[in-house]
């Protein structure tokens, strides 16, 4: 019979390797993303919509920007209480 810790640790262990699963996914999707935001960018530009083609052209930051966040609170979400005894 596995002891608490154990079952824990394997848990967490589980858990870390699907948020670098959810980061290597989404990382990959990642020139895909900046492609097709350059393909609009260039459309607006062209049609005469520069403030659509500046906001477009924040898309892949705030892409980037999401993936961090969502990282980071699953971070404290899972280190949440480990600190006290």
């Amino acid at each position: 019979m596995k002891s608490w810790k154990s079952i824990k640790a394997e848990l967490s262990v589980g858990k870390l390797v699907g948020v670098l699963i959810f980061v290597v996914i989404a990382m990959a999707l990642l020139p895909t993303i900046i492609s097709s935001t350059n393909e609009g960018v260039a459309n607006a530009t062209d049609s005469g919509y520069d403030s659509s083609a500046t906001l477009m052209a924040l898309v892949p930051l705030f892409y980037v920007i999401a993936i961090l966040v969502a990282v980071i609170v699953w971070v404290v979400h899972e280190t949440r209480g480990m600190g006290g005894g």
